[in-house]
């Protein structure tokens, strides 16, 4: 299921449209997505409310459920943005292809062994496909990929081991 199919099935559902009319304000966040076998198909679509600073996610799959309400995790004092699907050109697909091609081209000889994608609008930059590659020497390649035009916006590479000391 793509992401449009997997927020097509969810806003038309009961459980989304009795719930949309509890929180009027909320609005679509995000799409997540892991990239392996047993997570296949199955979206986390967010939706902010920025009367409570709370969002909830439904899992799309075969069914839709709903997660409980939680706190977003953003910089402090920032809005969370709205994604915009009208400016959404490129699905996942083609989105982790241009992720996996600034992957080979960058990182050469780089072993991932997870990855996932999330589609959000981010400042200064828009509608894009964030993806993290988990590697097999415990660091991430973050590759930022326009959603609208499948250029690479940005790319970096970030070690999961802290260098510093533990003090008692």
């Amino acid at each position: 299921m793509t992401v449009f199919e997997a927020i097509a099935k969810l806003e038309k559902s009961k459980e989304f449209v009795s719930w949309k009319k509890e929180a009027k304000p909320a609005y679509l966040a995000h799409a997540f997505v892991m990239n392996d076998e047993a997570n296949k198909g199955l979206w986390q679509i967010g939706y902010f409310n920025p009367k409570t600073n709370l969002i909830t996610v439904f899992v799309v799959n075969g069914n839709i459920q709903r997660q409980p309400d939680a706190e977003v995790f953003k910089e402090q004092k920032k809005m969370v943005a709205p994604l915009k699907l009208s400016e959404v050109k490129l699905d996942e697909i083609k989105a982790m292809e241009e992720g996996k091609k600034v992957l080979d081209e960058n990182y050469k000889g780089t072993e991932v062994f997870r990855s996932f994608m999330i589609l959000q609008d981010l400042d200064k930059v828009g509608q894009v496909w964030n993806i993290t590659f988990v590697t097999q020497k415990f660091t991430t390649v973050n590759v930022k990929i326009d959603a609208k035009t499948g250029k690479c916006d940005s790319h970096k590479t970030i070690s999961l081991i802290s260098d510093t000391k533990d003090t008692k």
